[in-house]
């Protein structure tokens, strides 16, 4: 499943990033075993071994120390920082899920930072993809 996200969003300090509804961008959301409420939670509904890779764009001038994490559950894991006021910061988590986890971006800074795309590209704002690769987790080698 990959997300694209298009213009300008200001996320408070404990936001959540959203994302497009399915109808706004219905070629992005094409994955199985996953449920969007169309706004920022995402629900695994098949469990297995996933890949979670999230990449968003600062706006110049926030503030320094830009922080977001990959929520699951509502536990915030696999936290990034940005310590300039612009740039791009890289969220990544794989993992073995069980069915219905859920999954949010969060802003886990002190203040609102502001996302926003190049003049170039309307969808670089941020992307999401997140993708099962194997059905059950880790089983030991035999050695």
């Amino acid at each position: 499943m990959n997300s694209n996200i298009s213009g300008m969003q200001i996320i408070p300090s404990g936001g959540t990033v959203t994302f497009p509804e399915i109808s706004d961008t219905p070629a992005n959301y094409y994955g199985e075993g996953v449920e969007y409420n169309g706004y920022d939670t995402f629900t695994i509904k098949t469990q297995g071994i996933y890949s979670i890779t999230c990449v968003l764009s600062l706006a110049q001038g926030n503030q320094h120390d830009n922080t977001f994490y990959i929520e699951l559950n509502g536990a915030s894991v696999a936290g990034t920082a940005n310590m300039g006021t612009s740039g791009q910061i890289t969220l990544t988590r794989v993992g073995f899920f069980a069915a219905d986890t859920t999954i949010r971006i969060i802003n886990g800074s002190s203040h609102d930072v502001e996302l926003t795309n190049s003049s170039t590209n309307v969808n670089s704002t941020g992307h999401l993809s997140l993708f099962r690769f194997a059905d059950a987790g880790v089983v030991d080698a035999v050695m």
